[in-house]
């Protein structure tokens, strides 16, 4: 029961800590956005140059890619909270339509 218990903090916990993680990766996005947009426009005023719009671009994607990931890892923890409560069926093929269940049966 103690464990159960630990496990629900936990899982909890985990989901609080990635909705403030996503929230600040969320931010830093809009910010390497806005760096690329001015960054853009200097190149196009000719102030300046192609190198610090990739850099600029780089910084971006850079950004896109660690909040994609912080919501994949978001998505793992609300499972794993799910299975700490009880609530995800541990069959999941239940859930996949017959062709997914025939396509599995094959594949083995």
């Amino acid at each position: 029961r103690r464990q159960v218990l630990k496990d629900l903090r936990v899982a909890v916990e985990n989901l609080k800590k990635d909705d403030q993680q996503i929230n600040q990766l969320g931010i830093q996005v809009k910010a390497a956005r806005e760096g690329l947009r001015q960054a853009a426009a200097g190149f196009d005023a000719g102030v300046g140059t192609n190198l610090e719009r990739l850099i600029a671009k780089d910084g971006l994607l850079s950004a896109e890619l660690t909040l994609s990931t912080a919501q994949f890892n978001r998505n793992v923890d609300y499972l794993s909270l799910l299975r700490v409560t009880g609530a995800l069926n541990p069959d999941i093929s239940v859930a996949l339509t017959a062709s997914e269940n025939n396509f599995y049966k094959i594949k083995k």
